[in-house]
């Protein structure tokens, strides 16, 4: 399966997953401790769970 590593504002955010149940996001776990981290995505908001 493929994967992609997401940057936003050339910091690291997250990971792309292809899956057999179709894609996969995770936050990176240092990008979501930063406090001034930011969504990449209105329709992603931070959080620990995959989406």
């Amino acid at each position: 399966m493929s994967k992609a590593l997401i940057q936003y504002k050339g910091n690291v955010a997250g990971i792309l997953e292809e899956t057999d149940e179709g894609y996969e996001f995770k936050y990176d776990k240092e990008y979501l401790s930063d406090v001034a981290a930011k969504p990449v995505s209105l329709t992603l908001p931070l959080s620990g769970t995959p989406y």
